[in-house]
């Protein structure tokens, strides 16, 4: 699904757009010109509809371009085993969750806690896969189309990244699981939870002018996606979660 001129939604499950399978989060590919990064990839288990979906948009993935990961839960991961051996995308990773990926932690990651409290099937996991490049905080990539600034967050997991893209559309936030286009936060009872630690990543994100806001579940936001990230902040600042 074309969402502006370089930017696509690829993937989205059940608290989505539900574009591929259920358990997918949103996954969105970017057209910078040089190459295409592809924000996530789902949980992993039809990982052949994201690739169909970008087909139906006239774009594909292939050796010069990336994937990359904004944390390591299986919904935004489980794909990336797949796409790599497929298409040999290159794969970045947050350099603190690296392991994660590499050894598929199911305690990390918080797979193990998820299926204990019946929220993914024992049969789910992460398929260990190996990663290109291993990103870090405050990081700038550079194409004909724009330019990206990696921002490591805390609070949802262990050690995350949102992306900043400086595009011709406009400023464009990628969120992972930090924030919702509703400016909700995510914490969960798993390994990285972190309420200080979230707070000071809203806050790092709030410096930013942010058009255009992609998380990585519901709905987008086109124009003003810097309030989303103002409300969570406020929200964060109220003293009680």
């Amino acid at each position: 699904m074309r969402l502006t001129e370089n930017l696509y939604l690829v993937g989205s499950g059940l608290t989505g757009m539900m574009l591929t399978d259920s358990w997918d989060c949103n996954c969105y590919v970017a057209d910078l010109g040089d190459y295409r990064i592809l924000f996530d990839c789902g949980a992993g288990v039809k990982t052949e509809l994201i690739t169909e979906e970008m087909e139906r948009d006239g774009i594909s993935l292939g050796e010069k371009d990336w994937l990359f990961l904004t944390h390591c839960h299986l919904d935004h991961v489980g794909g990336a085993y797949d796409l790599q051996k497929a298409f040999g995308v290159r794969i970045a990773v947050p350099a603190g969750e690296k392991p994660i990926l590499t050894l598929g932690d199911e305690v990390e990651s918080g797979l193990k806690a998820a299926k204990r409290a019946g929220y993914y099937p024992d049969e789910f996991h992460i398929t260990p896969c190996a990663s290109d490049r291993s990103l870090n905080d405050r990081e700038i990539w550079k194409a004909k189309k724009g330019r990206l600034e990696v921002l490591a967050v805390k609070g949802h997991s262990p050690a995350g990244c949102c992306y900043y893209l400086e595009m011709p559309e406009g400023n464009v936030l990628v969120t992972g699981d930090q924030v919702d286009a509703d400016g909700k936060i995510s914490l969960q009872v798993i390994p990285g939870a972190d309420v200080l630690g979230y707070a000071e990543s809203m806050e790092k994100l709030q410096e930013k002018e942010v058009d255009i806001l992609l998380p990585g579940h519901g709905r987008v936001l086109l124009k003003q996606g810097k309030t989303a990230v103002e409300t969570a902040v406020k929200r964060l600042g109220a003293l009680f979660v």
